[in-house]
């Protein structure tokens, strides 16, 4: 998510878990959205690895109860720069 997204939902009360491009940034925007009256927390999350997934769920489920509003900004394309957008559909990611 990205760090205004995270201030904006944060501003409205919502619990804003935090991981902005590995440990220590995920660590420095944890620290900048709580100096700004945000309730964020870092959670490590690579959302190429499945079991990076699952543990980030069951710490979020653990320490929070539920997730409010999953917010993924993650643009992994897995080819070139240049290649042509995903052809897959909406149902077919489902």
């Amino acid at each position: 998510m990205t760090i205004e997204t995270a201030r904006l939902l944060g501003e409205r009360g919502l619990i804003v878990p935090v991981d902005q491009g590995g440990e220590t940034l995920g660590h420095k925007a944890e620290q900048a959205l709580r100096d700004g009256g945000a309730d964020a927390t870092f959670v490590h999350l690579d959302v190429t690895d499945g079991a990076s997934i699952e543990q980030a769920a069951v710490r979020a489920k653990t320490a929070y109860d539920r997730f409010d509003v999953p917010v993924n900004n993650a643009s992994v394309t897995g080819g070139e720069a240049n290649t042509v957008p995903s052809r897959t559909s909406r149902q077919e990611k489902r």
